[in-house]
């Protein structure tokens, strides 16, 4: 009987096995691959996001009354909402402030919130003074602010 010069069935099926084997490895790596791409692309683009996010005030109007009390316009320039934390004049904590918004609110303690493109007046009662140096803290910065007067 003549038999075949051919691989065995054994072997044949072990080296199915390995190609399969390199196909799914190389599947998985591809897919890996992708993965981390997809990834760093949304990582990038909530950094550019945030970059975007900015938060800013704008001194409109700023004057003293004659007992001291130091009135100031503010405006939120920015594109978030600014939450001020804490007001100081001349490195001490402001003993009272009070805040109205033009968009309604009215705020007679802290944290003052200041909506986008809304103009808020705020009273600081401070002890009379030629100049005041003022510190408005914010979740994101702090904004020195000078006010002189007579």
């Amino acid at each position: 009987m003549y038999r075949s010069k051919g691989i065995s069935p054994i072997v044949s099926s072990i080296i199915l096995m390995i190609i399969a084997i390199s196909i799914a490895f190389l599947v998985v790596a591809y897919v890996n691959m992708r993965a981390q791409q997809v990834s760093s692309i949304i990582q990038a683009s909530k950094a550019n996001t945030l970059m975007q996010m900015k938060e800013s005030l704008s001194i409109v109007f700023n004057a003293i009354e004659s007992d001291g009390t130091i009135v100031l316009a503010l405006m939120n320039t920015g594109s978030i909402t600014v939450k001020i934390l804490g007001i100081y004049v001349n490195g001490e904590k402001a003993d009272y402030v009070e805040a109205k918004c033009a968009e309604g609110g009215t705020y007679t303690e802290l944290p003052i919130l200041i909506r986008v493109e809304d103009l808020c007046i705020l009273r600081i009662e401070a002890p009379k003074q030629s100049e005041y140096v003022l510190i408005i803290s914010t979740e994101n910065s702090n904004y020195e602010i000078r006010v002189y007067g007579k």
